[in-house]
């Protein structure tokens, strides 16, 4: 379900620069907005990082392993050019 949301007292500059930046995407100026919108609200929240945060502390990750799985990846670690299993 969708909802209205109303914007007031913006000024003339602005929505001329919104209306732009719109055209320079090929888009109107509802939907360029509402694609910003999106994008905000994908954004984590404050919560959401502490959340990840609390997680992490709980679990935390040994940085030589992790660090030795990315260079074996990238073919740099000890076992480099085997076929990975």
């Amino acid at each position: 379900m969708s909802v209205n949301i109303q914007i007031r007292d913006v000024p003339e500059e602005v929505r001329d620069r919104i209306v732009a930046h719109a055209a320079d995407q090929g888009l109107s100026m509802q939907g360029y907005l509402l694609g910003m919108i999106g994008q905000v609200a994908a954004r984590p929240t404050r919560a959401d990082w502490d959340a990840l945060a609390a997680i992490r502390a709980q679990a935390p990750v040994d940085m030589g392993a992790a660090l030795a799985v990315i260079r074996e990846g990238r073919g740099e670690g000890p076992n480099a050019g085997e076929y990975p299993r």
